[in-house]
């Protein structure tokens, strides 16, 4: 999948359109953002027709709207960079997994069962910084509570970082053990834990 996103506007102003942009119109353009099933869209990966097409498409499907590739124009068309997944550098299958399906989870909106499965990432995350330190966590119960003990009680992280850890296994908490509705910042403030651990620790 590739993000895109830029202005797309009608060259000519016309009425063949069976749907309304509200607040606006086809001639002046909307701004959009989607994404597209190719992994390039560079002229040696596909004709710029076949590139605009998905684009188009994907901006029809997402926006509600019916402009016709004859008569549209796309500028500026910009790529956007994901940031580097540190997961998968981290080198742990299994949470790369979870990793992976929390985020997948969080996309859907999904924020109670991407909040959870973010919470069981950061554990495994902590487990693998005691692995690397050669400091095995032998306790069945891997709890965010004990293992941010463990790693403060040998100096696995640093002082600031255990505050950080406990701070973020309230949300991972909130998630799993209470009645509480769940937010889209709960899952992204567990899932930001993970990614500056992986960082700092694991890579």
């Amino acid at each position: 999948m590739l993000t895109v996103y830029g202005h797309i506007k009608e060259q000519y102003e016309s009425n063949n359109h069976k749907k309304v942009i509200v607040g606006g119109n086809y001639f002046i353009g909307i701004d959009f953002e989607v994404e597209i099933d190719a992994v390039s869209i560079d002229q040696d990966a596909m004709p710029i027709s076949e590139s605009d097409n998905l684009i188009i498409n994907a901006i029809n499907k997402k926006y509600r709207t019916d402009f016709i590739q004859s008569n549209t124009f796309i500028n500026p068309l910009k790529i956007k960079k994901e940031p580097m997944n540190v997961i998968r550098l981290v080198g742990d299958e299994t949470l790369s997994y979870q990793y992976s399906e929390a985020e997948k989870l969080l996309k859907l909106d999904f924020f109670l069962g991407s909040a959870c499965v973010f919470g069981v990432a950061l554990e495994r995350a902590c487990l693998l910084i005691c692995k690397k330190n050669k400091k095995p966590f032998t306790d069945p119960v891997t709890e965010l509570g004990k293992l941010s003990r463990f790693l403060d009680k040998n100096n696995l992280i640093s002082n600031v970082d255990v505050r950080r850890l406990v701070a973020t296994s309230k949300f991972r908490n909130l998630s799993s053990h209470s009645n509480g509705k769940a937010f889209k910042t709960d899952a992204e403030q567990i899932k930001a834990t993970i990614d500056y651990f992986a960082t700092t620790y694991l890579l």
